[in-house]
């Protein structure tokens, strides 16, 4: 009997990792890698949730499909319009509290990925850190010490427990990001214009009555 492979995404390729005991992520990297910057025209936008810019009516979608496409552009697609969304997200906090990161601390499971988190710092034009414990638990461990006393201030709770294990920089800064913007900018702003204009925002209406 042939043996089933688990119901998501890229599920054989999961498989296949496992039975030959690579690291999963390389093996995904190697994939996206062999497709250029851009996918070529393939565009993902990763709006699942109407974040990072709260319109209940983004959804997420894939843009620009043709032929040509396989599974190579679609993940580096992803990779690309998660990253994009990711730095639309920076963009806002910044402008809320009125300063810039100097550098990033990435974490959680995505950090193991190599050409992901150097897409991040060739996007967001920043260099960043790959936190040795990369889990996204670390930050609400490192609060609730706080909050018990275990730590007095912040500042004294990244001293303790943040330790950094990789760093990763940007690539020849201007070139690169000219070329993931170039790329991603164009096809974004035309899906994007047609939402606004297909839906009037009512929501925002509704904020003046």
């Amino acid at each position: 009997m042939r043996k089933l492979v688990p119901r998501y995404v890229f599920g054989a390729e999961k498989e296949k990792a496992k039975a030959q005991h690579t690291d999963f992520y390389q093996m995904m990297d190697t994939m996206a890698e062999e497709i250029p910057i851009g996918a070529e025209g393939l565009i993902f936008h990763p709006f699942n949730h109407g974040g990072p810019y709260w319109n209940p009516h983004l959804r997420g979608a894939f843009y620009g499909i043709n032929l040509r496409h396989d599974k190579r552009h679609f993940f580096r697609a992803m990779l690309e319009g998660s990253v994009f969304c990711l730095k639309d997200s920076v963009l806002l906090l910044e402008e809320r509290i009125g300063k810039r990161a100097p550098d990033y601390s990435l974490v959680g499971g995505g950090s193991r990925s190599a050409l992901w988190t150097q897409m991040i710092c060739d996007i967001l034009q920043k260099d960043a850190h790959i936190l040795k414990t990369a889990d996204a638990s670390l930050g609400a461990a490192m609060l609730a010490g706080i909050g018990t006393q275990i730590f007095q201030t912040p500042e004294d709770a990244i001293t303790q427990c943040v330790e950094r294990e990789k760093e990763v920089y940007v690539i020849v800064k201007i070139v690169r990001n000219m070329m993931y913007c170039t790329n991603f900018t164009t096809a974004s702003m035309t899906i994007l214009c047609r939402t606004a204009v297909s839906f009037k925002q009512p929501w925002r209406d509704s904020e003046t009555h």
